[in-house]
């Protein structure tokens, strides 16, 4: 198991879709994962250090940690299945031991950046990475209406972060 940090999170030109790229944190290889139009708001919205008004559903979860006065210690992505990665969250506290919780790799990541808690990734997953069809574990799964609204919030956020689209 490594340690991996977040690469970038972007827009797959192709498919419009957001892409979460994570890179070992003493190297430069990286796997990029295909995300949820709103699992990427919210790592954007940390990665921003963006404070709204409402709490977005990572934050909501993020209090409801704290107040039951816990933290988050530690996300790690585990395995890739079937284009599928999997994820669990670490949380702990003072008085009891450490408990971990299966989660989406996106909302892993997203809950560490707001404790910012470690994130690590099994070996074999970049060595599965190596060896699957890309193709499976890129292709778009959201073109609704709903989606595309994420997305060009997304392409707008880009642009005011990189100056481009």
């Amino acid at each position: 198991m490594f340690r991996v940090e977040v690469a970038s999170l972007s827009l797959d030109p192709g498919s419009r879709e957001p892409v979460l790229i994570l890179k070992k944190a003493d190297g430069d290889e990286a796997i990029p994962m295909v995300i949820g139009h709103l699992e990427a708001a919210g790592i954007a919205a940390s990665l921003r250090e963006n404070k709204g008004k409402r709490p977005l559903t990572h934050d909501l979860f993020a209090n409801f940690i704290r107040e039951a006065g816990y933290r988050l210690i530690r996300s790690e992505v585990l395995d890739l299945e079937d284009g599928i990665f999997y994820a669990r969250i670490f949380l702990g506290s003072d008085e009891e031991d450490a408990f971990f919780m299966d989660a989406r790799p996106s909302d892993a990541v997203a809950l560490a950046l707001r404790f910012d808690a470690p994130i690590f990734m099994e070996s074999q997953v970049f060595e599965k990475w190596h060896d699957m069809d890309k193709e499976s574990a890129m292709e778009p799964f959201d073109t609704s209406d709903e989606g595309k609204k994420w997305t060009d919030l997304l392409e707008k956020m880009e642009t005011e972060r990189f100056g481009h689209a």
